[in-house]
């Protein structure tokens, strides 16, 4: 499963399968190796009336679409605009060059937008958010999100999807290569456990285990790797044990 192309995955057409590979990666086992860059905290759904106008920290907001319209002030940009509301308040989803939105987030369209919050002429706005359609499943809890290099004709949000669906179908085909005795010695997760950690992480503690694991197994293979130029060549030199990074 881990050799199957990523066109194969649902949602994956031909397009972004193109795009993927302008990234390098071609399959499921690349998509589970393309491991994130930074992480952000997306905090916990709030109230548009309880927004913090002052924080740079992105935050969350689940509400309606009531109005939308789009407008070109100069022929290489054109912007966006949704008013979104929840009862309690109107924030203003400001997108820029990407005028097909006009037509997905139609009045009467459920979102959660996560960004960070500025006013503007008076009023709350979000400068191109991270959005999801039809929230139905969201809990609100926010989390850690992840946030991959990216490249032209792939959102975040869309490079998550294609990771959740590769995790979906090739968590099972990791292969554990560290002797279990080891494993279990150093407490480190199985190496399934450290992809799905390194992804989407439930906390902190989580992405700190996955990362001890993947820093350890790096280090364990390229003392396999010496020790096998030593036997090639002969070699007496005694290489450093390695050890799991405490932090």
């Amino acid at each position: 499963m881990l050799e199957a192309p990523l066109g194969r995955l649902r949602g994956i057409g031909p397009g972004r399968a193109r795009a993927l590979e302008r990234l390098g990666l071609r399959t499921v086992g690349d998509m589970l190796e393309f491991l994130p860059r930074r992480y952000e905290r997306a905090g916990q759904v709030r109230p548009i009336a309880a927004l913090e106008r002052q924080s740079r920290d992105l935050q969350r907001v689940r509400g309606r679409v009531a109005a939308v319209g789009g407008h070109r002030p100069r022929p290489n940009l054109h912007i966006t605009q949704a008013a979104v509301q929840d009862g309690t308040g109107t924030l203003w989803a400001i997108f820029f060059n990407q005028p097909y939105l006009v037509e997905r987030l139609r009045p009467g369209t459920d979102l959660v937008l996560t960004g960070r919050v500025e006013i503007r002429y008076g009023r709350l706005e979000m400068h191109n958010p991270q959005y999801e359609l039809d929230p139905a499943d969201d809990d609100g809890r926010g989390g850690l999100l992840p946030v991959y290099p990216a490249t032209a004709g792939l959102s975040q949000k869309v490079l998550r999807a294609s990771v959740r669906q590769a995790l979906d179908v090739g968590r099972d085909a990791v292969e554990e290569f560290l002797p279990p005795a080891l494993v279990d010695r150093l407490q480190l997760p199985r190496r399934d456990e450290a992809i799905a950690g390194i992804h989407f992480p439930e906390d902190e503690e989580t992405l700190a285990r996955a990362r001890r694991r993947l820093a350890f197994e790096e280090l364990f293979l390229l003392q396999a790797a010496l020790a096998l130029v030593r036997r090639r060549y002969g070699e007496d030199a005694e290489g450093v044990a390695p050890r799991p990074d405490p932090g």
